[in-house]
């Protein structure tokens, strides 16, 4: 598929405004979920590779959460607000309108996507990194790994604390869900996002 100049320019502004926005907001959503996958292929051994890729996970997995927060932001504002669904949900397909009405229950509660992205995704919370230092924390965990070049350098007791914080968070009474709960939220709205992203286009 290729635009021309012309039927770029022949869509309303409003329109394209919302196409373009959402279309560079999925390949973010994208490129970001591709780079966090391939972090989740953790190393049991030796434990300096195993500490480098969970935080490299995390590290991932938080902004990309924000950019989920975002683009559904970018859809309030460019798509209900301007009026624009009134116009275009009767003509989507019904994978893109079941993706939509998903959408909007996820985000019309409380939601782990939400949380992180307020909290973690774009944001250095000192409140949050005053959450307490567990008693069986192993030394491991509260570990620096230093480098000859500084940006190889890992600090990995501020991701584990962090890590902890964004946790007791999300599931302050199931701690031990927590992480799967934000892996499996964050999966299922990229999917229904890029289903209905791509069923506007068209």
């Amino acid at each position: 598929m290729r635009f021309s100049v012309s039927q770029l320019r022949s869509i309303p502004e409003v329109e394209r405004a919302l196409v373009v926005v959402l279309a560079h907001a999925l390949n973010e959503i994208n490129a970001l979920n591709k780079l966090a996958f391939m972090s989740t292929r953790f190393s049991p051994e030796p434990t300096w590779l195993a500490h480098a890729e969970a935080a490299q996970t995390f590290i991932l997995v938080r902004p990309l959460a924000g950019k989920l927060n975002e683009a559904w932001e970018a859809m309030q504002r460019g798509f209900f607000k301007t009026k624009l669904a009134k116009e275009y949900e009767r003509d989507l397909e019904a994978s893109a309108t079941e993706s939509l009405v998903f959408l909007k229950g996820y985000f019309g509660r409380k939601n782990a996507v939400n949380v992180v992205r307020n909290n973690f995704g774009f944001h250095y919370s000192l409140e949050h990194a005053k959450t307490a230092i567990p008693d069986e924390a192993l030394p491991d965990d509260l570990a620096v790994y230093l480098h000859e070049t500084n940006g190889n350098s890992l600090y990995y007791f501020a991701e584990y604390l962090m890590t902890k914080a964004l946790i007791e968070e999300i599931s302050p009474l199931k701690p031990d869900e927590a992480l799967e709960r934000l892996l499996t939220e964050v999966s299922t709205v990229i999917d229904h996002l890029n289903e209905f992203v791509q069923g506007l286009l068209l």
